[in-house]
């Protein structure tokens, strides 16, 4: 019980290191010429741009949700390596080794 105590404080500290990640979460215009899957998919870097914020980033596309409902189709992605959890750090660790 001791050990697990020290690993989970040993790993809160770690993510604490990289508490400056962030993550945007957008609408994708399905409308647009960029098409989803042709165009771009998951894993991709991309350009972000806010023109309402004055933000312009490149990250890569983390995660996408598909929505249908009613014959309407609704596309969503999580841009940035968004929130840091114990097992994104691991995987991120074994990727570099």
């Amino acid at each position: 019980a001791d050990y697990r105590a020290l690993l989970r404080q040993r790993g809160e500290e770690k993510l604490a290191e990289h508490n400056g990640t962030q993550s945007v979460n957008c609408e994708i215009d399905t409308g647009a010429n960029l098409v989803y899957l042709r165009d771009f998919d998951l894993g991709d870097l991309c350009t972000y741009v806010d023109h309402e914020h004055g933000v312009l980033a490149e990250a890569r596309i983390t995660e996408i949700t598909e929505t249908y409902e009613q014959g309407v189709v609704t596309i969503s992605a999580v841009i940035g390596e968004g929130k840091m959890t114990v097992k994104k750090y691991i995987d991120r660790g074994m990727r570099k080794a």
